[in-house]
């Protein structure tokens, strides 16, 4: 929505009164009262945006240097050097692409489509609880730290498989395994965890 502050504050003669003239009482008037429409307008669009800030957290794209917020961020983009959360962000994409040394703290659930962290970052992502994600992808050899991502299904050994990377996790009601390393060769292990009381 454009502002209308300009329809009142654009008609005030800034020239009046014009010195050593009888100048008309009518001109004081009439820029009196383009002043005071400017306030008015200007005070219904600051309390509509105080009204409607929710609907700004739900932009189609969220630009910012720090977003802290304790209830949710719905966007179909995110892009940001700080993102605190005790809430929940929900998106299609968090691209992390222009981000170097971001932190991003959850003590809620970031729900994506995509996590995509590349090109220029070098970041420390520290979450409470988790990170769900069709894609995480991070690229160019850069590295996320402390990253919790939930793998689809168990391992079948220690050594794991191609799809396991370091930081994922695997639960279920008698199971926990943790993976502490990269896929390499099918050879070294990279996963730890118990089934029940057996370990392996």
């Amino acid at each position: 929505m454009a502002s209308t502050i300009t329809n009142y504050s654009s008609s005030i003669n800034e020239h009046f009164p014009i010195p050593g003239v009888d100048n008309d009482t009518s001109g004081f008037r009439n820029n009196f009262g383009y002043i005071k429409n400017a306030f008015t307008a200007t005070a219904s669009e600051i309390e509509n945006l105080q009204l409607n800030y929710a609907g700004i957290l739900s932009n189609t794209i969220f630009t910012a240097t720090n977003i802290v917020t304790t209830g949710t961020v719905t966007a179909s983009a995110l892009i940001a050097t700080n993102i605190v959360s005790t809430g929940t962000i929900t998106a299609t994409n968090i691209n992390a692409n222009t981000v170097t040394a971001s932190t991003i703290i959850s003590p809620g659930t970031i729900n994506a489509d995509n996590f995509i962290a590349g090109n220029s970052v070098s970041a420390t992502v520290v979450l409470s609880t988790l990170i769900v994600a069709n894609n995480m992808l991070v690229g160019n050899g850069n590295s996320l730290t402390n990253v919790t991502s939930f793998a689809t299904n168990p391992p079948n050994d220690s050594r794991g498989d191609g799809t396991h990377k370091k930081g994922m996790v695997y639960a279920n009601t008698t199971s926990l395994y943790i993976c502490f390393a990269d896929y390499t060769d099918g050879v070294d292990p990279i996963w730890v965890g118990t089934t029940g009381t057996t370990s392996f």
